[in-house]
């Protein structure tokens, strides 16, 4: 079943906003006016250098959990294909680049998931992604692994596993800010 576009709307805007705060767009130079160039030959001409125009400050890092509740969200969107605005499908890539806290499965079993996706091996990608899920499920997977493994079953043609593993790590995953019992 296709999702309903006037029902995602408020996800897919939430989404661009939060792309927008993860990896925010470059801001433009600011315009700095310069009063016309004094004639150094007038009798009383003074060069007067005006005053260097200071950078604003660096925006602050969002918090980790912000950081990882973004990779996934995000993510996973753009690995079902539903991300349309370019400003979030920017802020994918910067995101799965860095580590996410969380339970990651050896490389070697990542490499063969992806090299089962490409070489059309539907049956060893799907193997493959239930043992990386093995019996914890998606839950402490690191955000990019999750998004990964749906990059994966979507590559594979596997498209309804693709779409419940994300429906899954979205529902399982704490919220961003979620204080974790002990």
């Amino acid at each position: 079943m296709a999702p309903n576009p006037r029902r995602s709307a408020g996800a897919v805007h939430l989404l661009e906003a939060m792309g927008s705060i993860v990896h925010p767009p470059l801001e433009p130079a600011p315009v700095v006016e310069t009063p016309p160039a004094p004639d150094p030959f007038a009798p009383d001409a003074m060069v007067v250098i005006p005053p260097p125009t200071p950078l604003p400050p660096p925006r602050p890092k969002p918090p980790a959990a912000l950081l990882a509740r973004a990779t996934l969200d995000i993510g996973l969107f753009d690995a079902l294909g539903e991300l349309k605005s370019s400003e979030a499908q920017s802020a994918v890539e910067p995101l799965l680049a860095e580590p996410s806290p969380g339970r990651r499965p050896p490389p070697v079993l990542m490499q063969r998931i992806d090299k089962a996706a490409l070489s059309d091996a539907r049956g060893e990608a799907a193997l493959s992604v239930a043992t990386v899920l093995g019996t914890e499920g998606a839950r402490d997977l690191a955000p990019d692994v999750v998004v990964k493994l749906v990059r994966a079953l979507q590559t594979a043609g596997i498209h309804d596993a693709a779409h419940s593993l994300a429906m899954e790590a979205l529902l399982l995953r704490p919220r961003a800010g979620a204080i974790a019992a002990p």
